[in-house]
């Protein structure tokens, strides 16, 4: 199956595969108008039901599998959300005059929606046209946020992180990942990582600083996103930065990036050194809840 995109611009898709990787059907992500792209940069399933939501980022007006979406601001983050047929639950353009990113999107096992992104200016929780709902405002730089849906698209949560006092920080969203014990329900989190320059902070717990260039950070945050509860960062005077994150069943973190220079992820490992100059390794870690 081709899809078209429009002429000069930047099209975004989302492919459905059956369990044997036969392929099931397409959603396209599309310009309304051409010229003006479009990015998807985050996919996350509902596996008990096939509800999936994809995020990105736009410019202009566009269309989500038909649906029109207006946007005034350039560029602005999208999220949809759809059911297996590739219905739409429900879809929204946020952000103000200033750019927001959408970069990663998971469920809970309550079926929630968590997404998370990096943004400046401010960003409500309910849509750009929205009077209602929550809206958070960065504190200069680039500041990273999560937040949590219901299935109908109200929102149940949102942080923000980064927080930099002096307004210098620039951070990003490299990806997230919820974690549940399947023994006790009490033992629940999630999980930030990405990198960032400057400072990095979240309400509830302490401040951390790069060393110079973009640095590491992983965030554990209490899984109803109401604060922290620890931020680590990872690098020296380089350039670094997690790129992926997972958490396996008893709550380690497993944390992917590219980094140059030396990057120590404590004992017992022992601190990586890249030997290139101006190139970038690749680094996995596993951390213990």
């Amino acid at each position: 199956t081709d899809i078209a995109g429009v002429p000069d611009g930047v099209d975004s898709f989302v492919l459905l595969f059956d369990m044997n990787g036969a392929y099931g059907s397409i959603l396209p992500i599309s310009s309304a108008s051409g010229g003006q792209p479009q990015s998807a940069t985050g996919v996350g399933v509902r596996v008990t039901d096939g509800t999936f939501a994809v995020v990105g980022d736009t410019m202009g007006p566009t269309k989500f599998n038909g649906d029109l979406v207006s946007t005034g601001f350039d560029p602005s983050m999208f999220l949809g959300v759809y059911d297996s047929s590739k219905t739409t639950k429900f879809k929204l353009i946020l952000g103000d005059t200033t750019p927001q990113y959408g970069r990663a999107a998971a469920f809970d096992n309550t079926g929630d929606l968590v997404i998370a992104g990096d943004f400046l200016g401010t960003l409500n929780v309910l849509g750009q046209d929205s009077d209602a709902g929550t809206a958070i405002t960065n504190e200069g730089g680039t500041d990273v946020f999560i937040a949590r849906y219901h299935d109908d698209g109200t929102p149940s949560g949102i942080l923000q992180l980064g927080l930099d006092p002096q307004g210098t920080n620039n951070a990003t969203v490299g990806g997230l990942a919820v974690y549940e014990n399947a023994i006790d329900t009490t033992l629940k989190h999630v999980i930030l990582a990405g990198g960032f320059s400057g400072t990095f902070g979240v309400m509830g717990a302490p401040t951390v600083s790069s060393m110079g260039n973009n640095d590491v950070y992983v965030a554990k945050l209490a899984f109803d996103l109401d604060g922290g509860v620890w931020v680590k960062r990872f690098g020296d005077a380089f350039d670094q930065a997690a790129t992926a994150v997972a958490v396996d069943k008893v709550g380690n973190t497993i944390v992917v990036g590219r980094y140059q220079g030396t990057i120590d992820f404590g004992s017992p490992s022992q601190p990586l050194e890249n030997a290139g100059v101006g190139t970038n390794d690749i680094c996995v870690a596993k951390l213990a809840p």
